[in-house]
């Protein structure tokens, strides 16, 4: 199991250090980041999480995925193989990386 995680509906009002705080009562939380918006300032209303241990990762989707954040109904799930892994399309298709 991969230890990053997807967090889907947040409030706008929800920055990093709250997405930080919501996972740290479950588990030990590396990073968490609140993904902006096209303008930089607003959240887009989802984010990542990265757990310390695949533990932490179950815990989390299981206490958190469909829990009452600030009136908005959260989604937790294990984040896609794509935001896993920056290099996931280059190896799969192997597609060369332009070098300039």
């Amino acid at each position: 199991m991969q230890r990053k995680i997807f967090v889907g509906n947040l409030p706008l009002s929800i920055d990093d250090k709250n997405l930080f705080e919501l996972f740290a009562k479950i588990d030990e939380v590396e990073s968490a980041k609140v993904i902006l918006g096209i303008d930089g300032k607003i959240s887009a209303g989802y984010g990542y999480v990265i757990m310390r241990n695949d533990k932490g990762v179950a815990n989390s989707i299981k206490k958190l995925n469909n829990s009452n954040v600030k009136g908005n109904t959260i989604r937790v799930m294990e984040a896609h193989p794509i935001d896993q892994d920056r290099s996931f399309m280059f190896r799969r298709y192997n597609v060369k990386r332009d070098r300039r």
